[in-house]
């Protein structure tokens, strides 16, 4: 979590989204420098200014690092059949 971007940030990059309400999102995570966005939302994944990644991308991102770091294979529960 990050504090909302002051004013200024979100007046000098208003042409940086469409939908004005995720505006202060994506300059957050800019001005923080996050690493990700955690986002399913369609515009916010095609910025370029920010790193956008959805939810399952992250998850399966963290499952291989784990996976790589352990070189183990990663735990997938088995689907029941009834």
């Amino acid at each position: 979590m990050i504090e909302d971007p002051p004013k200024g940030d979100l007046l000098s990059n208003q042409n940086l989204l469409k939908d004005k309400k995720d505006l202060p999102v994506a300059v957050g995570a800019k001005n923080s420098k996050s690493d990700y966005l955690v986002t399913g939302d369609k515009e916010l994944l095609a910025t370029t200014t920010i790193k956008p990644i959805t939810t399952s991308n992250l998850l399966e991102q963290i499952l291989t690092e784990q996976t790589s770091t352990t070189n183990q294979q990663p735990h997938r529960p088995k689907k029941r059949i009834t």
